[in-house]
């Protein structure tokens, strides 16, 4: 009897070893894909014929996430997000069967799949996650490769000055071409001159400048190095700034306000940093621009202000450097009206998709008549194509992780202070992507794993609690 129990003592131990091996692994694995998700854009800076490194992360992820998952079942089988993201995944394999059978464009098609294929993350993310201190890794390595991409764009847009007159030389521009080439060969995202001799530097990874800017927007309210937070806050938001993109403005600035609001409802030790750092904030960073136009002699705000408002600024700007040229503004007016009709065009063609069959959409792979590849509007696109029924299917996790948190019963913001971070992050992904297709691919759908693993962290402290009271 004795060795009986010795020997089940000793296969209980090993069980624990081999399944911390495995947790170990597989999350140092986990956070390596977040940071080169937030750092790589498309993640094609090595291939190895079509497999590429993020590949390799993902699959190693899912494979130590496999025999976790078999061990814990008891647990997950109880875990809501589990069921809510089969459900999901399930209505999306019916709706890529439809769109093979209905002809629809196959390159769009095998684009939605190889997007949606991402969403074993959602899983991996349950098992992996589990615990407050995984959850603040994730957001520190997301961090962390946002603030090398800002390190890199700006890198990038210093060089710029050595390749306009009187300093340009053939050597000088070669180069820059070669970056452009090579940002578009890998996927990085695009280096492309815009107005008021500000170059557009933008990396398919520039949504995690504006979740890392919410995230440090909120460390400013408890920083005990205010002014150190702050510089880094402004090396994200001036990175951001260079993307010259309307929907990562607004989302950015949807993720500030939801900070602001949750800390004003929930934390009112925090409220009196909230007004004072915000203002110290905006202070340094309009200096700073205006500093940096001297260092740049470019115009970034008065660009993001026109693109986005329609406003020209540059008229009423301090410090009057840049070369501007009397047909700019007309230049704005011009990319504008050029380019709003044709969204509209594309947007009256995914809902007339979405008219034809409202509950089950046209399949993956359909596309508007005016556009013949993946369009731009998640929203829309998932209407279109998987109908109401499959879009709330694929948001039901999201809407059940904020309504767990925000439920007053269960008082969860409180008891997680980083769970404002968690929710203004989401804030800044639901915004963004409707003029972008992250939350469809591995960008989106791999912060949105994250950000479902915060309940199942509560719930598994709860029952862990509950277990060693009694």
């Amino acid at each position: 009897m004795q060795d009986k129990l010795q020997e089940k003592m000793l296969t209980q131990e090993e069980e624990r070893d081999w399944s911390a091996a495995w947790l170990r692994i597989g999350q140092w694995l986990f956070l390596l894909l977040i940071a080169g998700c937030a750092l790589t854009g498309g993640g094609h800076y090595l291939e190895f014929g079509p497999v590429t490194p993020r590949m390799i992360l993902g699959a190693g992820v899912l494979i130590c996430t496999v025999p976790l998952l078999w061990k814990e079942r008891a647990f997950q089988i109880r875990n809501p997000i589990m069921w809510l993201t089969l459900a999901a995944v399930l209505w999306l394999v019916m709706e890529a069967v439809r769109g093979f059978v209905q002809g629809n464009n196959r390159l769009v098609l095998m684009t939605d799949i190889k997007g949606f294929a991402w969403l074993f993350l959602v899983p991996c993310a349950q098992v992996l996650v589990r615990s407050r201190k995984m959850l603040e890794n994730c957001v520190k390595a997301m961090v962390i490769g946002a603030s090398l991409q800002a390190v890199i764009c700006i890198g990038i847009n210093f060089y710029m000055l050595f390749a306009m007159p009187p300093h340009s030389t053939p050597e000088i521009i070669t180069v820059l071409n070669y970056i452009n080439v090579y940002a578009h060969e890998v996927q990085w995202g695009a280096v492309d001159y815009g107005l008021w001799e500000a170059y557009r530097i933008f990396c398919s990874s520039s949504l995690f400048l504006a979740i890392g800017a919410c995230v440090l927007f909120f460390e400013l309210m408890r920083s005990e190095k205010p002014w150190r937070t702050g510089a880094h806050l402004f090396l994200l938001v001036f990175a951001l700034l260079m993307t010259c993109t309307r929907s990562l403005f607004g989302a950015w600035l949807a993720g500030m306000a939801a900070v602001a609001v949750l800390v004003l409802l929930f934390y009112p030790e925090y409220r009196r940093p909230l007004w004072q750092r915000s203002l110290v904030t905006l202070g340094l960073g309009f200096v700073a621009l205006e500093l940096l136009e001297v260092i740049f002699v470019q115009g970034y705000l008065e660009y993001a202000v026109a693109r986005t408002f329609q406003f020209d600024m540059y008229r009423y700007s301090i410090l009057r450097l840049r070369r501007s040229s009397p047909e700019t503004w007309d230049r704005i007016v011009y990319e504008t009206q050029k380019t709003d009709p044709l969204r509209g065009e594309t947007k009256e063609g995914i809902l007339d998709l979405f008219r034809a069959n409202p509950a089950a959409g046209a399949g993956l792979g359909a596309t508007a008549p005016t556009r013949d590849e993946p369009d731009e509007y998640f929203y829309l696109d998932m209407l279109a194509r998987t109908g109401f029924v499959g879009t709330a299917l694929y948001l039901s996790p999201i809407g059940y992780s904020i309504a767990r948190f925000l439920l007053p019963k269960l008082d969860m913001l409180r008891q997680y202070r980083e769970g404002v971070i968690i929710l203004s992050t989401l804030a800044v992904l639901l915004v963004a992507t409707y003029y972008n297709p992250w939350l469809n691919a591995v960008l989106g759908i791999s912060w949105m794993a994250v950000v479902l693993a915060v309940v199942t962290v509560l719930k598994r402290e709860k029952e862990g609690n509950a277990a060693h009271e009694s």
